[in-house]
């Protein structure tokens, strides 16, 4: 056992006298021998001094774990407890890496999640907005006529007359305000009450449907084969009346039944043409 000792010692003081003469000059064997003499050798500044500067070329040679070295030594030029915290450091240097490695990853493989991401909305998002110019596009340079709109179900919920050149055109007829009741005398219907009807309630349907209700467009038996998509038509903002009739009372509630949709969806445009 004293045999075993002595030869011990033997190995071990040498090693802590070297340890602490060379500092981290001399690569670390993980001997307590070498952590002791690293110590005794920290307690003079010179071996601060000279440990930052083999740990700096440590850093300038680009070796693996130089700067978990170098931020040792420098915290290990703290009077007595540095020293004893370089060494600990320094002696767990592997598990320090391997515990940043991990962390770079999780981080590496988060920012790359979030850039992937990131990325993919633009894609989409310049995906649709080429869709969109190209709907735009081709329903302002188009003529269709009756492009039925029909819900999940297939069910109709709205037609729109004719679609010319990104403008929507609603034909009504005006004809029937001049007929008279038979036993009043009066008119049948006046122009204020056929203008809200025709104009503003239905007007009104047609564009709440349009937005919430439609799934789809077809086409009609007697309209245009070939109809726009219902993404193309939901880029049209504006309305047209075309309306057989111009009496200045038709005129003056048409008006005022335009105004009213103008106030209801301000990102509209409604207007009207009087004619035969």
């Amino acid at each position: 056992m004293l045999k075993r000792q002595a030869f011990y010692f033997r190995k071990a003081i040498p090693n802590a006298i070297d340890s602490a003469v060379k500092g981290d000059f001399k690569p670390d064997d993980g001997s307590y021998s070498d952590k002791v003499g690293k110590i005794i050798g920290g307690l003079n500044p010179a071996g601060d001094v000279r440990d930052i500067i083999a740990d700096g070329k440590r850093v300038w040679d680009g070796e693996k774990g130089g700067w978990i070295k170098l931020g040792a030594t420098v915290l290990g030029a703290v009077p007595i407890v540095g020293d004893g915290a370089k060494v600990l450091i320094k002696s767990e240097e592997k598990a320090i890496l391997k515990t940043l490695e991990k962390t770079a990853v999780k981080d590496g493989e988060k920012i790359l999640e979030q850039e992937g991401a990131t990325i993919a909305e633009k894609e989409i998002k310049q995906a649709v907005e080429t869709e969109e110019v190209r709907s735009v596009s081709n329903i302002a340079k188009s003529e269709y006529k009756e492009v039925e709109i029909v819900d999940k179900m297939g069910n109709p919920v709205g037609e729109f007359d004719k679609i010319e050149k990104g403008l929507f055109i609603e034909d009504k007829s005006a004809k029937g305000l001049s007929t008279l009741h038979p036993k009043t005398g009066k008119p049948l219907q006046t122009a204020e009450q056929w203008a809200e009807k025709q104009i503003y309630e239905k007007s009104i349907v047609r564009i709440e449907n349009l937005q919430n209700k439609a799934a789809s467009t077809r086409a009609t038996k007697s309209g245009s084969q070939v109809v726009p998509s219902l993404n193309e038509i939901k880029t049209i903002r504006k309305l047209q009346f075309r309306i057989e009739g111009d009496s200045p009372e038709l005129k003056n509630a048409v008006e005022e039944q335009i105004k009213k949709l103008s106030q209801k969806y301000p990102d509209w445009e409604f207007s009207a043409k009087f004619g035969d």
